[in-house]
């Protein structure tokens, strides 16, 4: 709502504004004008209903009519003429116009012929209703106190009229064709009052009873009726409440509160078929047109319409008037054809504006609209508040017929006593299916002839088939041939003309062809097929064109093709020029969709023309057919079983066009049970036929074999049956060491082995480490009884160390040999002694220490060893 007021406001401050003018200026219809018609009930509670209205509008009119004031019987039926002044006087300003039936009119039941009585006069008045500003509202009578006296079985009592009469309602608003939508629910409240009585305990029907205080006698409402059916029209009306200066005197409050609540019930309370005028949603502003309808235009034409606007509400309003059209239409405004697009009005209340606008409906054109198709349209008004109305409406585009030749005419040449096919392209132009009718004239020497044959001195032209073209659609070309015929003369000419039109309507365009006799045009052309016989669906194919040029001099041929399916592409060349006696092959390049229907085989026409004559064809056949391929999804998968056996996976695709068996083989290298893995079954079969699979299907094949105990190979190779030449194999090849349980005692031993081979080398290691000590000992000890120091002298020590410089000192010789034996005894074994581990040169070993060497040995083996 937000977003439409924002728009409102737009188009108020940019649009033009058109004013709606009325005789007696635009305030005399901003008043609340109520019109009631009735008999002596509207009469009993008219004046009270008056000033309850006043009460509510100040400003306001109300006029009651009855048969008592016209003079007139007091029923429905006068109200034909009764209301006709009345119409006139009130047709700018009236706001309600109540109608109240006569309660034994209405009380019938809805298959009878008073309800079909009551149903017509409703009609009528409201046509005449129709000039005013509102809808008719249906016053619902109460029942008479003790019920209809002429009808006693059915209607005997109040409560078994009310009901005949609230029936009959309903049944007259479900009738779209009596005008009426909406209610005053009075009956409704009489009724309410009577069963109050009765949950009370008290008799309705005592004078002392609240629902006898209603009537002023049997069908008559009293004061306080008066001012219970004023309550209720001004909640209807307005949903307002009675003011207290309509309460009667001899009404208690108490009382008038009572029956405000009983007013306020009967509103509330009615059947969902029936409504009161206040809860008329529709916008205040709104179109008074009729309900649209469908309506036929002839392409290229325009239609007028016209809408009728009404300002219901109680002031004068600014709204904005548009049309959303169909697309490709085109619509204006019939007092200003310039001013496109919304119009802005100002009306004042009460008052009613007629806009004519005119729609143009399209030519015939390539993508236009169809003859037969229907399209939508709606008139949109918009108030300064943002409350819209719409009117819609369609329109059905006519039938246009009309072709154009578009080609064949002009100047042809042909070697004598030869024979060429014409093609002539007739496109319709209309916006229907159409069938297009050709024939021939011409007109040599004062010879005139029509039809579909013409022959002058051994020229002959003739219309093929039929000389129709037949069921073309809109802006499609259909083809008529004719076939040329040359007489043996070295020259000649022949001059004839073609005509066409829709069947049945006179010819609407025509076309010239001049012919002449030239020796010196020829030519011919021969296809090879080559592997092109069978094609399969998204494949492409090459055929081979050899052209040849048999006449005198260059000659430019062109080759086209006719009869090629949608699902076929073929590319040619636009032209070839070759001299006399040459030829070429050119290259014909076919593909076919991948939703090509098999064992479909297509018959194209290849055609070669110069100068726009035939000269040759020939037509070439193939069938679309497809083969079952195969090819591999995903990888391969090769797993060991729980029970050590060997099982190889592999899932094939069909990617051909045609469903076929599968033949599987299960191959391994060596001599060991293998077979077929179904449905978790192992098999010994080598061999095995499956369910054919469609296009773009999987099937998943499984093999298995047992246990070896070196490299195992095993392969599946799959072929469809009508294609064995396509075949995948899948293979899978395990080199590790499988082993059955009868073999696991002879692994026990092996690893026995093994340990006492490894415990054996590390014994020969340890006794040669020991043999290694015990040699070396012995030396040492042998060195320590010959009395050969274990160490170098100092002289030999300091022969290690060259100086730069020498400086002789002298010391004595004999302390000098002093020192240096205790450097070799005392030093020098002390560090050998704390490197190896060795017993001093100067000291006899004990056998304690020899002891604890050899252990501390040991130790260090046995460390190894483990």
């Amino acid at each position: 709502m937000r977003a439409q007021l924002i728009m409102a406001v737009l188009l108020f401050s940019m649009l033009p504004a058109y004013e709606a003018q009325s005789g007696s200026g635009m305030s005399d219809g901003a008043t609340m004008d109520v019109i009631l018609v009735g008999d002596r009930v509207i009469d009993s509670v008219g004046s009270e209903v008056e000033i309850g209205i006043q009460e509510s509008y100040p400003d306001s009119t109300t006029q009651i009519i009855s048969g008592h004031n016209l003079g007139l019987d007091d029923h429905l039926r006068f109200y034909e003429d009764g209301l006709t002044p009345w119409s006139t006087v009130f047709e700018d300003q009236a706001d309600f116009l109540i109608l109240q039936p006569k309660s034994t009119d209405i009380a019938v039941q809805p298959e009878s012929s008073g309800h079909e009585s009551i149903l017509t006069t409703l009609e009528k008045i409201a046509e005449i209703a129709d000039g005013m500003p509102a809808d008719p509202v249906l016053f619902v009578p109460w029942a008479h106190k003790n019920g209809d006296s002429d009808r006693p079985i059915t209607m005997g009592d109040f409560l078994s009229m009310d009901s005949i009469i609230m029936n009959a309602t309903i049944s007259l608003f479900d009738n779209v064709s009596s005008g009426l939508r909406y209610v005053i629910p009075a009956g409704a409240a009489f009724n309410i009052v009577y069963m109050d009585d009765m949950a009370m305990g008290i008799n309705p029907l005592d004078q002392s009873s609240n629902f006898s205080s209603l009537y002023s006698n049997e069908v008559e409402a009293s004061e306080i009726g008066a001012y219970l059916i004023a309550c209720t029209v001004l909640i209807s009306l307005f949903n307002d409440d009675c003011s207290p200066n309509l309460r009667p005197n001899s009404m208690d409050v108490n009382t008038s509160i009572y029956l405000i609540e009983v007013a306020r019930r009967a509103v509330e309370d009615l059947p969902d078929s029936l409504a009161t005028p206040y809860e008329d949603d529709r916008a205040p502003v709104r179109f008074r047109n009729l309900a649209g309808g469908t309506y036929t235009i002839q392409p290229g034409s325009s239609i007028g319409v016209t809408l009728f606007v009404r300002n219901f509400a109680e002031e004068d309003r600014v709204a904005v008037v548009n049309l959303t059209d169909s697309s490709g239409w085109n619509w204006s405004w019939e007092d200003d054809p310039l001013a496109l697009g919304a119009r802005l009005i100002t009306i004042g209340s009460d008052r009613e504006v007629a806009l004519k606008f005119l729609i143009h409906a399209p030519l015939s054109h390539p993508g236009g609209p169809g003859a037969g198709s229907t399209h939508h349209f709606e008139a949109s008004v918009m108030d300064q508040f943002g409350i819209k109305d719409n009117w819609d409406f369609r329109l059905e585009t006519g039938r246009q017929r009309s072709i154009q030749i578009t080609s064949g005419g002009g100047s042809i040449s042909m070697p004598p006593n030869s024979i060429a096919v014409l093609d002539i392209e007739l496109k319709n132009t209309g916006n229907s299916v159409d069938d297009i009718r050709a024939e021939l004239f011409s007109n040599n020497n004062g010879v005139e002839q029509i039809g579909s044959l013409i022959s002058i001195d051994g020229w002959g032209v003739i219309l093929l088939d039929d000389s129709l073209a037949a069921g073309v659609d809109p802006w499609s070309t259909g083809r008529i041939r004719m076939q040329i015929s040359t007489p043996s003369d070295s020259t000649g000419s022949l001059d004839f003309g073609i005509r066409a039109g829709p069947v049945g309507l006179p010819h609407q365009d025509f076309s010239f062809t001049s012919i002449v006799i030239s020796t010196r045009i020829s030519g011919s052309f021969s296809v090879d097929s080559g592997d092109c016989e069978n094609i399969e669906p998204g494949e492409d194919c090459i055929w081979d064109l050899l052209v040849s040029n048999d006449g005198m001099g260059s000659t430019v041929y062109s080759i086209e093709y006719h009869g090629v399916p949608e699902w076929i592409e073929i590319e040619l060349p636009s032209e070839i020029e070759l001299d006399s006696g040459e030829f070429t092959t050119i290259p014909l390049y076919l593909a076919v969709d991948g939703e090509a229907q098999l064992g479909v085989t297509p018959d194209i026409e290849i055609r070669m023309r110069t100068q726009g004559l035939v000269i040759d064809s020939e037509e070439i056949s193939f069938t679309i057919t497809s083969e079952a391929v195969l090819e591999t999804k995903g990888d391969v998968e090769c797993d060991v079983l729980s029970d050590d056996r060997i099982m190889l996976s592999v899932f094939v695709v069909n990617t051909g066009r045609r469903s076929d068996y599968i033949e599987a083989v299960v191959d391994i290298n060596k001599d060991i049970d293998h077979g077929f893995l179904i449905n978790g079954s192992y098999t010994h079969d080598r061999f095995l036929r499956l369910d054919p699979i469609g296009y773009q299907e999987a099937l998943e094949i499984q093999a298995w074999t047992s246990p070896s105990q070196d490299s195992t190979r095993l392969s599946i190779t799959a072929s469809p049956v009508s294609n064995p030449g396509n075949s995948v194999e899948s293979t899978c090849t395990l080199n590790q060491v499988i082993n059955s349980s009868d073999d696991e005692g002879e692994y026990g031993f092996l690893w026995v082995f093994q340990g006492f081979l490894i415990l054996g080398i590390l014994g020969i290691c340890a006794c040669g480490l020991l043999l290694l000590n015990s040699s070396l000992r012995k030396r040492k000890i042998s060195d320590a009884f010959t009395g050969e120091p274990d160490t170098i002298s100092a002289e030999v020590f300091a022969k290690g160390f060259k100086r730069s410089r020498s400086e002789l000192k002298i010391h004595d010789s004999e302390e000098i040999a002093r020192s240096n034996r205790a450097l070799d005894s005392g030093l020098l074994d002390s560090v050998i002694q704390d490197i190896e581990g060795l017993p001093n040169s100067l000291r006899h070993e004990s056998r304690a220490d020899t002891e604890r060497s050899e252990q501390e040995l040991d130790e260090i083996l046995k460390d190894l060893i483990d």
